[in-house]
């Protein structure tokens, strides 16, 4: 079980916090996930960077934006309506919750969304270009 560990004042933390403390491997940062995915897979640590570089390197908002299939971008949609549970979002593309979690974690990775502290996914605050860019477009 890997786990990203939430602070010791957050109510929301106490699950992820107790696995920690049963033994649970902590995913603190990037480079922490792809070394965990590489010795608990044997995914190649070349197929890491490569990804990597392909959603996480200098591009602007708009070209991330434009990387993101329909499914993301209609979760991107629902985001700018309200911050949402994963669970609300589970309409989109026919998706299970699990698949939900799946493309926010991908689009939290890219830095378009962010999980907020009560367990909600918004547009990441600090990318006004997100918002603007998006109602351009779409």
């Amino acid at each position: 079980v890997w786990v990203v560990p939430g602070s010791i004042d957050s109510r929301q933390s106490r699950g992820s916090n107790q696995l920690l403390s049963q033994g649970a491997v902590p995913i603190i940062d990037d480079q922490c996930f792809c070394d965990t995915l590489v010795s608990t897979f044997g995914v190649s640590s070349r197929i890491i960077q490569t990804a990597a570089r392909q959603n996480c390197d200098s591009r602007s908002t708009q070209t991330k934006i434009l990387a993101c299939d329909n499914g993301r971008v209609e979760i991107i949609s629902a985001l700018e309506a309200t911050p949402s549970r994963p669970e609300a979002l589970i309409g989109i593309q026919g998706w299970t919750v699990t698949e939900v979690i799946q493309q926010l974690s991908s689009l939290e990775i890219i830095g378009l969304v962010e999980r907020l502290g009560d367990g909600r996914y918004a547009i990441r605050a600090t990318s006004q270009t997100t918002n603007r860019y998006y109602e351009n477009h779409h």
